[in-house]
């Protein structure tokens, strides 16, 4: 991998390197001139190269910026080989020996921190030990012990040279994981942003938050969180301080101010940074929400309008229970002196007469039990609490119904019969029950043209079960699935077989239900039907009572 252009804090390192080149230079020469040794120590060679490294270090963040490493080890091969040329020119003399170790080690130490490719570190280091070693051997008679000082010099540099590889590696590692991390907020989908807690100008934004937004990266770069987000500054600097103190996470719906002062619906999630140099980083997550509250929106306006329309159906409930309370005033007075004053008048007249007033009289009856149809129809709907059950014999109220129609099914040659093996007790209401009996018998009488028509019941485990079987014209296909809505028949208008107001089966549907039972129906057009109603069986102990 080659050698990466040097960061700041490496410029940094280097400018300290090179002022302590300059001022160890300096200091061995103070010391070998306070030894007193004779020694061969040109003051201009010294000189030289201190100045050498001090005027590095003043053009280090000029421009020998890109070549600063390159300058570096220049000044540093130049000092090895100026301090190995001395050690040589006075003998490898202690002091001379002791200096260059010291300057070994410092090389070293200079190399583990600002090192940042182990190949190099190496090579000033094999160059520190390779020189010397090659001195002292060709010294006659070198005034240190030449095992002693290789020794040194290989234990210098090989921990010189550990303590580089293992830098490396560790800023190795330490770039990878900022390229993982940097991929991950390149290649977010959401819009991230970071931004200087303190004073909440934005640092960074990745590719999301740009297109979100509509500025570039420079353009971003110039702002303030409180340009981004279209809220109280004041609330923004009081919410940011709060993060920093406790740490807790700002989450929630926000508006972003993008370009041009568009505004879009966004969910925010801003989280504090601790980066340990005492300025604390800002970091936000941005998700286009635009579509989520277009929904919401949607849902409250649905809301509104189902509730304006549960109000409207309310109240038209409440026009329609006082409507019908009137018409049954207004109705029911004029049919009840229609039907008192034609039964006198059937005894008044004859002939024809007669026959006109028998017209008025049916007439005055079916438009009476149309009216108390309507008016049973709408209190069910009104009132929709469950009836007050208790046990009563179903198989009695059969044969009660059954009697009271009979002459009825006589009058259109039908027969009509009740089975039942013995009492059937179950939880009903006994009015509900009879109306629901003649109802259904009612029916079937009217369907059918000839034949029979049966009425059982059995006790079938939990339930009490009736069925009203007849053979009439039976119930087309297509009209099973709306036959209890009221006011619906199979027949209508002027060429209907069968008179009737289409609610009969829709209050029994109702009554049963309210009874805790359930309605069923099965039909073959042309071939009869028979309607099921199942209820819930009384428990033994009231059975036992009833009976």
């Amino acid at each position: 991998m080659p050698p990466r252009a040097p960061t700041a804090e490496t410029l940094r390192s280097y400018r300290v390197l090179m002022l302590l080149v300059a001022a160890g230079n300096a200091a061995f020469a103070a010391v070998h001139l306070v030894d007193g040794t004779p020694a061969v120590d040109p003051l201009w060679l010294r000189a030289a190269v201190s100045a050498l490294a001090l005027g590095v270090a003043a053009t280090l963040g000029l421009g020998l910026r890109r070549h600063a490493r390159v300058a570096v080890y220049v000044v540093a091969y130049v000092l090895v080989g100026v301090s190995a040329l001395l050690c040589l020119w006075n003998g490898f003399a202690p002091s001379y020996a002791l200096t260059y170790l010291a300057l070994v080690a410092a090389l070293a130490l200079g190399g583990a921190v600002t090192s940042q490719h182990a190949g190099a570190s190496s090579g000033m280091m094999a160059a520190s030990v390779l020189v010397p070693l090659a001195g002292i051997a060709w010294t006659p008679a070198p005034g240190v012990s030449r095992v002693a000082f290789a020794l040194s010099l290989l234990a210098t540099a090989g921990v010189a040279v550990a303590a580089a590889r293992e830098r490396t590696r560790t800023a190795a590692r330490a770039l990878g994981e900022q390229a993982r991390y940097r991929s991950v907020f390149e290649n977010a989908t959401d819009g991230l942003y970071l931004a200087d807690a303190p004073s909440r100008r934005v640092l960074d934004a990745n590719p999301a938050m740009l297109a979100l937004s509509g500025y570039t990266l420079a353009e971003i770069r110039r702002l303030r969180v409180d340009d981004l987000i279209d809220a109280d500054p004041q609330a923004i600097a009081a919410n940011v301080a709060a993060a920093c103190t406790t740490g807790r996470v700002i989450v929630g719906p926000r508006r972003l101010r993008c370009v041009g002062g568009l505004l879009v619906d966004v969910e925010v999630s801003a989280t504090v940074i601790d980066t340990g140099d005492g300025a604390d980083t800002l970091s936000v997550v941005v998700r286009d929400a635009t579509r989520q509250r277009a929904a919401e929106r949607a849902l409250e306006a649905a809301a509104r309008e189902a509730d304006a329309a549960r109000e409207r159906a309310e109240e038209l409930l409440r026009l329609k229970a006082s409507f019908l309370a009137n018409m049954s005033h207004e109705i029911r007075t004029p049919l009840t002196a229609i039907l008192g004053y034609s039964d006198l008048l059937a005894d008044e007249v004859s002939g024809d007469a007669r026959d006109m007033v028998a017209v008025i009289a049916r007439g005055a009856t079916r438009l009476h039990r149309t009216l108390n149809s309507v008016l049973d129809l709408a209190r069910l709907d009104a009132d929709q609490s469950p009836l007050g059950v208790a046990p009563v014999d179903v198989a009695a109220e059969v044969r009660a119904a059954v009697g009271l129609l009979q002459p009825l099914a006589e009058a259109r040659g039908l027969s009509l019969t009740a089975e039942a093996d013995g009492p059937a007790v179950a939880l009903a209401e006994a009015g509900a029950l009879a109306r629901v009996l003649d109802n259904l018998i009612g029916n079937a009488i009217k369907f059918t043209e000839a034949g029979r028509v049966t009425v059982s019941v059995v006790r079938d485990g939990p339930h009490v079960r009736v069925a009203v079987q007849d053979t009439g014209v039976g119930i087309p296909e297509a009209f099973r699935g709306i036959l209890f809505s009221e006011f619906r028949q199979a027949s209508s208008g002027h060429g209907r077989t069968h008179e009737g107001s289409g609610l009969g089966l829709a209050i029994t549907q109702r009554l049963v239900a309210r009874m805790g039972g359930e309605i069923t129906v099965e039909s073959a057009e042309g071939a009869g039907s028979t309607f099921t109603v199942a209820l819930t069986a009384a428990a033994p102990v009231a059975a036992e009572a009833v009976a």
